[in-house]
């Protein structure tokens, strides 16, 4: 169900970015797909994604994007694998204009996650259990849109930092006990290299 209202709330956002008008003849909107990757501290994890962005002026756009993320945590006590899916709208703003070069930007949104967990991990007390999180994101980016030479298609290199705030966890333990848990999702403050071809019309 949870999911289902993911993807419900993507088709949302989606909607509601083309609902906004154009404020010059003269822009384009874009559809960019990309993946992106983390490597932190006991922490890795591979996104992918897709954009709508709809340009309001010549240096403003709005964008819809649905996405997931799976990642994996180890520091030799605790473990974690998840799977996220979510979508945002965000705005960006490009200095030079036209959707082209350097931009930065911001978006929130609404996510989900199912993952499971190792505790104590190889002692006696070792616990394994799984949960499933809510959050909303917040997601800060900088970046560039480079056309690759004079067609439709450009480059799209961009950093990204945020945060999930948790709304609301469930755990239940799988082995070495039984019924709920206290575990909460390693989630949380994230960094992360994308890079996204985009397709203007």
């Amino acid at each position: 169900m949870k999911k289902l209202l993911t993807v419900a709330a993507g088709l949302a956002i989606t909607c509601l970015v083309v609902a906004f008008p154009r404020v010059s003849s003269a822009a384009s909107d874009s559809i960019n797909i990309g993946v992106g990757g983390a490597v932190a501290p006991d922490t890795s994890a591979s996104a992918f994604f897709g954009e709508y962005e709809h340009a309001l002026g010549n240096k403003v756009s709005v964008l819809g994007r649905v996405g997931g993320v799976n990642y994996s945590y180890d520091d030799g006590t605790y473990a974690e694998d998840g799977d996220v899916k979510g979508a945002d709208i965000g705005v960006r703003i490009y200095p030079g204009g036209g959707m082209k070069g350097f931009f930065f930007g911001a978006g929130a949104g609404i996510w989900t996650s199912d993952w499971t967990f190792i505790d104590d991990k190889g002692t006696f007390y070792e616990t394994r259990g799984k949960g499933t999180s809510d959050a909303v994101r917040l997601d800060l980016e900088v970046g560039g849109s480079f056309p690759l030479g004079s067609g439709p298609v450009s480059l799209m290199p961009s950093f990204h930092l945020g945060n999930f705030f948790s709304t609301g966890n469930t755990c239940t333990f799988t082995k070495g006990a039984t019924g709920s848990c206290s575990n909460e999702t390693d989630l949380g403050v994230y960094t992360l290299v994308s890079v996204s071809a985009g397709f203007a019309f």
